[in-house]
């Protein structure tokens, strides 16, 4: 199981990051590079990964309605 760890894939306008064990995204469009990074950074720190194994193939395999 991948560590979760914060993964800023375009450090620019916007900051975008990603969760390095469920794939959740993370975007700030605030123009100060210090603040996107704080948001990015609290929005990473407050969310819950959606996969306990952190793998692809358990999002393909829930049911949809």
């Amino acid at each position: 199981m991948p560590k979760r760890n914060l993964h800023i894939v375009n450090p620019n306008n916007p900051l975008f990051g990603i969760c390095e064990r469920c794939n959740a995204r993370f975007t700030s469009f605030a123009y100060n590079s210090d603040e996107a990074t704080r948001q990015v950074q609290a929005a990473f720190d407050d969310h819950k990964c959606h996969s306990s194994s952190g793998g692809q193939n358990d999002l393909a395999s829930k049911p949809t309605k």
